[in-house]
């Protein structure tokens, strides 16, 4: 799929050797300083780890010393100075183990029962493929009162203890403006005007979860580390336990704690996770039977697109270079083109939980029938609740800085819309009919446990 004979744009100079220094001696330091904050919490990590078990977004040791060993190998489109401060991070990630764990910890000491008492009733799981209108999608989703789903800035900080703290008057009028302020600094404007990212809405659950434990820099390994430790399309021998249990274990905790907090006076409740982690999908099947999961299907070549010059944006360490046009495309073609189809298999299978497929140019074009559509399989409503909107919300779009085609990243059009044939043809057809396709649609009862209640 990759043109042989077309170069690819060209790559930025790498930061100057006066800024990697400075880079290195904050590291060193860094790394230094969590050693030693960390050091004497190991024996409390692991008493406790030894009872509530290990936290589900701390990597486990065998993970990082894969990534160090992956960093360790000299790679040529890495300069050395980058490769240093890329160990130097993972360490950084290693080190500070017993930190992240307890503070997740420290929940499961202080309301581990009542969480495991929590009911969490037919769920909605939104696992679209990367750039197709699924943000936007999950944005309207939010806003129905049946929904509760986690904020960005819930799953930056999946602690109940902090929570607490963040509420008071003092933390919250002062404090969490500053933090908001200077977390939306450290990202590029583009990548926000792109994604319509906001602390107070939800986001793509397997990003944020990811780069807690320590994978922010997994895209500095190399194209293939990259594809085989973060493609969400499917697992691989080494992200099989990522989807397979730790993200499902981590989604159901963070979910319990969302549900406690609004209590049973907030009435009926359906947790609401969105990104495109569909390699985790029958893991997520097995545990909620009750599930209902919704895509948005976009034409492969204009999302392909999209997402390539996208992920090029996503910020990373700012003392790296960018990630190399070949790795993204790499991981474009190896991770992205492959989701059509298994998208295709996992939507269309028969049996098993509720499936809602809704094309992209219906979203678009008819946004109240699509709407329609899609609440009424999850939810049985035969005409659109006054709270819904009837047009898409105006996006102040400017020129994009870094907007290549497909042919000037070197990638093989006909050979993806050849790979994507299937996929294609099955799109098409739903935007024929007109129809979201429900697959075993049996519409979310609109009584049952109150959020918070406990299980029987």
């Amino acid at each position: 799929m990759i043109l042989p004979t077309r170069a690819l744009p060209p790559e930025p100079p790498p930061p100057g050797l006066a800024t990697t220094l400075r880079a290195v001696c904050a590291r060193v330091l860094m790394v230094t300083c969590l050693t030693v904050i960390c050091a004497p919490l190991w024996p409390l990590y692991l008493g406790l780890r030894a009872v509530y078990g290990r936290p589900p977004h701390v990597a486990p040791l065998r993970v990082h010393l894969r990534w160090l060993r992956a960093a360790l190998r000299r790679h040529p489109a890495l300069p050395l100075r980058a490769q240093l401060l890329v160990v130097l991070g993972l360490l950084a990630s290693m080190v500070s183990v017993p930190l992240l764990g307890l503070a997740w910890l420290l929940d499961e000491l202080l309301e581990g029962a009542a969480l495991d008492e929590v009911h969490i009733v037919a769920p909605i799981f939104e696992l679209s493929a990367a750039r197709s209108g699924s943000t936007q999608l999950a944005h309207i989703l939010e806003e129905d009162p049946r929904v509760v789903a986690p904020s960005l800035a819930r799953m930056l900080v999946p602690y109940r203890w902090a929570w607490r703290i963040a509420r008071r008057p003092l933390v919250a009028r002062h404090l969490l403006p500053r933090a908001e302020a200077a977390f939306l600094g450290l990202l590029p404007a583009e990548y926000i005007a792109r994604h319509e990212l906001d602390l107070r809405h939800t986001d793509t659950f397997e990003v944020w979860f990811y780069g807690q434990r320590g994978g922010g820099l997994v895209p500095y390994l190399g194209e293939q580390t990259m594809t085989e430790e973060f493609g969400a399309h499917a697992s691989t021998p080494a992200s099989a336990p990522l989807w397979e249990e730790d993200l499902v274990n981590y989604l159901q905790r963070l979910g319990q704690k969302l549900l406690l907090d609004l209590g049973p006076a907030a009435g009926p409740r359906h947790l609401m996770v969105k990104g495109h982690f569909l390699a985790s999908a029958p893991a997520l099947a097995a545990r909620f039977p009750d599930a209902r999961f919704v895509t948005v299907l976009r034409a492969p070549l204009p999302r392909l697109q999209s997402c390539l010059n996208f992920m090029r944006l996503q910020p990373g360490d700012p003392a790296l270079p960018p990630r190399p046009w070949a790795w993204v495309r790499h991981f474009g073609l190896g991770a992205q083109v492959p989701y059509n189809e298994l998208e295709r298999r996992w939507f269309t299978a028969a049996g098993g939980p509720v499936r809602v497929a809704l094309p992209f140019r219906r979203f678009v074009d008819d946004l109240p029938g699509a709407l329609l559509l899609v609440f009424g399989a999850i939810f049985g409503d035969k005409e659109l609740a006054p709270h819904l909107p009837r047009e898409h919300a105006p996006r102040e779009r400017e020129r994009y800085a870094i907007n290549h085609s497909l042919e000037e990243l070197g990638v093989d059009a006909a050979a993806v819309e050849a790979a994507s044939a299937d996929f294609t043809r099955w799109m098409r057809a739903l935007e024929a009919e007109g129809s979201a396709r429900p697959v075993v649609a049996q519409p979310l009862a609109t009584s049952g446990p109150p959020a918070g209640a406990p299980s029987a």
